[in-house]
């Protein structure tokens, strides 16, 4: 057997293990899905080998609250933009995750994204949250609260902060 056969039936099995492992991630469909199941679609893009990722999953969703509170009331997607044979339909169109992140605009890991029921972005949150904090946004989406007030105002408003305490996580996008 020739060497060239050999490199090509190698290349021909693994595009075929990379294809049967590849994930279709259809958000178009979680959001339709929130009329029946009232969970919004919530989306974590992360990448392999990213710390802070690693650390959000280790503390903030391994988090029995958390863990909980998401189960209940998301429809938790988990995106990793280091796959780059995934495909996400998002709005129509087939994509990478990482032209997907790209397009969102969050090409920064962690990243969660909440989408309303029609697929579009509602609320983002970027980086490492911890577990208090992460559940307060997690309340403050469920609750619609973002429709009606930033999050400092809703977090002044539960008594997550008083007015003599400095707003925390600026990253916050709304």
């Amino acid at each position: 057997m020739s060497k060239k056969f050999f490199i090509t039936i190698l290349s021909i099995f693994i595009s075929l293990q990379l294809e049967l492992f590849a994930e279709t991630i259809n958000l178009d469909k979680a959001a339709i899905e929130t009329k029946t199941t009232n969970k919004s679609p919530m989306v974590y893009l992360h990448r392999t080998g990213c710390p802070y990722c690693e650390k959000l999953e280790e503390f903030t969703f391994d988090d029995e609250d958390v863990h909980n509170y998401i189960e209940k009331n998301f429809n938790f997607i988990v995106i990793n933009v280091s796959f780059t044979e995934d495909v996400i339909i998002y709005q129509g169109d087939k994509m990478t995750p990482r032209e997907f992140a790209i397009q969102m605009g969050y090409n920064f890991f962690p990243s969660v994204l909440f989408l309303d029921d029609s697929g579009e972005l509602e609320h983002a949150s970027v980086g490492y949250i911890e577990e208090k904090d992460f559940l307060l946004i997690l309340q403050y989406m469920k609750t619609n609260a973002y429709k009606t007030m930033t999050i400092d105002e809703y977090k002044k408003k539960t008594g997550y902060i008083d007015e003599n305490t400095h707003l925390i996580d600026k990253r916050q996008k709304l």
